[in-house]
């Protein structure tokens, strides 16, 4: 933490922050796909973000097996979810992190996942990391 001046007090202290760009990490897009349990809603929210169908089947064949999402456990829709979100941000390396959180939200909304979609929308505006305890409000 980071004092404002010499002669402090507790109200003093500023919040630690990140790089905006951090708030859209490999970490914190596990952290949101561990927190879809619909196996629907991950394809769904793969398709929002423009991640190419082709992508989306391979990576759902290789995970969940040749039912698909039929059988498919907790884990393995949480892994699918993962190597979408980070495939996404991959295709976005270039994009500015006000673009991919923009674009992020957007997507969880349109696939009825508004919490989540705060709490990207919450850290981004704020400059801090997601973490798992924010999820708790939206449960």
């Amino acid at each position: 933490m980071r004092r404002t001046s010499d002669n402090h007090s507790d109200s003093d202290l500023e919040l630690p922050t990140i790089d905006r760009a951090s708030v859209i990490s490999e970490k914190s897009l596990t952290l949101i796909a561990k927190h879809i349990n619909s196996g629907l809603s991950v394809i769904r929210l793969g398709m929002m973000l423009n991640i190419p169908n082709t992508v989306v089947l391979h990576y759902l064949m290789s995970i969940c097996g040749k039912y698909g999402l039929r059988d498919a456990t907790e884990k393995e829709v949480h892994q699918l979810g993962t190597n979408l979100l980070i495939y996404w941000l991959r295709m976005k390396e270039n994009s500015k992190p006000k673009e991919k959180a923009s674009l992020l939200t957007t997507a969880l909304a349109e696939c009825s996942l508004e919490g989540i979609a705060s709490v990207v929308l919450e850290n981004y505006n704020n400059h801090t990391e997601i973490t798992e305890e924010q999820f708790s409000r939206y449960q």
